[in-house]
């Protein structure tokens, strides 16, 4: 399994390429549609599915244009499908004065895994950024949205924010152990050893 970090956009969002054999999952294309295509292209890797770990504009931007040019699912929580599809709540009319949403999702209502071609995603549940937050495991990797960064953590101030959940899902990821990378929306890579060490939850 290769991931290819993408920064995109002017808050330098992280799309991910997780690729294996062929086939790739990207997480969060939030814009720049032809350098992640260009990169696909050039790995001559097809797109199995679109996964948003949360329904802000930066991280869903380019996902519907995407996933109609490789034919793909996006899958997202159900409780960010207000933010989703609304773009007076997803942060796109403030702050890129364009009107972001996305309509052709597959929602999950629940904690599930995702077998989608050469890929089990474990999806987990991280509300406090917003309602829907989700983080996916795939092996040994976590990627963690706007919940969990190296050295911070995501705001809980916008639309669908709320600290008490954010303490929660924190705790829940320092349940995991030490060894887990964490792939964040924005930023570097850490781990979840490395982050157990600047909180207390």
């Amino acid at each position: 399994m290769e991931i290819k970090m993408i920064k995109t956009g002017l808050l330098q969002e992280n799309t991910y390429i997780v690729s294996d054999r062929g086939f790739c999952l990207v997480i969060d294309p939030g814009s720049d549609l032809d350098k992640i295509n260009e990169y696909l292209n050039e790995k001559k890797i097809k797109t199995s599915a679109i996964l948003l770990t949360h329904g802000h504009y930066d991280h869903i931007g380019v996902s519907k244009e995407l996933s109609l040019i490789e034919n793909c699912n996006i899958y997202a929580c159900i409780y960010d499908k207000e933010l989703i599809e609304d773009a007076s709540k997803n942060g796109s009319l403030k702050y890129s004065k364009k009107e972001i949403t996305v309509d052709n999702v597959v929602y999950f209502d629940e904690e599930v895994i995702l077998e989608i071609g050469n890929f089990k995603v474990n999806v987990i549940f991280l509300p406090g950024h917003t309602e829907g937050s989700v983080g996916y495991i795939i092996g040994e990797v976590i990627f963690t949205g706007d919940t969990l960064f190296k050295g911070t953590y995501g705001r809980v101030d916008l639309y669908g924010g709320n600290k008490n959940k954010m303490k929660e899902s924190l705790k829940y990821l320092f349940s995991f152990d030490d060894f887990y990378k964490v792939f964040p929306g924005h930023g570097d890579v850490t781990s979840i050893g490395e982050e157990r060490k600047n909180y207390r939850v």
